[in-house]
C-alpha cells in the first residue's frame, strides 16, 4: 500500500506527524504550565496543516495549465478558512473544528483522486497522515475534557 508512495512525500509526511504526537504527548505527560504551551503548539500547528492541505488543490489547479477552476480554487481556500475560525475558540472546540476540517479535507481529498485530480499514490498518504493527526487531536481533547 504504501511502497507506491514517493519515498519524499512519505518521510516528510511522517514526519509532519511528530508535531501532532508531540503535542499530545505534553498535555499528558507535562505540568499544567508546560502543558497548555504543547496544547497550544498543536493547535497552532494543526491551523498551518489544514491550511496547507487547502493549498495542495490550489497548486494542483494551477499545475494544469487550463483556466483557473473556480471549484478548486474555492476548496483551495477553504480550509485556511476553516483553520481561522477554529482560532477563534476555546481549545476544546478549535481542536473539534480542526478534527472537523481533517476530516472533510481528506474526503475531499479522496473525491480528487477519483476524478483523477491527484495521484493516486496521495490516497494511501493521506489516508494514514489523516488518520495519525486526527487520533492525535482527539486524544487532546479527551485528555482536556478530562483535566480541564
Amino acid at each position: 500500500m504504501f511502497s507506491e508512495i514517493p519515498k519524499p512525500a512519505l518521510y516528510l509526511g511522517l514526519g509532519g506527524l511528530i508535531p501532532f504526537a508531540a503535542g499530545t504527548a505534553g498535555v499528558y505527560g507535562l505540568g499544567a504550565l508546560e502543558a497548555t504551551f504543547a496544547l497550544q503548539a498543536q493547535i497552532f500547528y494543526a491551523v498551518t496543516i489544514l491550511s496547507f492541505l487547502g493549498a495542495v488543490h490550489w497548486g494542483l489547479a494551477m499545475r494544469d495549465g487550463r483556466e483557473f477552476d473556480w471549484n478548486r480554487g474555492i476548496w483551495g481556500v477553504t480550509p485556511a478558512l476553516v483553520a481561522w475560525v477554529a482560532t477563534w475558540f476555546t481549545a476544546p472546540f478549535a481542536l473539534v473544528t480542526l478534527i472537523a476540517g481533517l476530516v472533510g479535507a481528506y474526503l475531499y481529498d479522496v473525491q480528487a483522486i477519483n476524478r483523477g485530480l491527484a495521484p493516486e499514490w496521495y490516497r494511501p498518504l493521506r489516508k494514514i497522515l489523516s488518520a495519525g493527526a486526527i487520533l492525535c487531536l482527539g486524544l487532546t481533547l479527551i485528555r482536556i475534557a478530562e483535566f480541564g
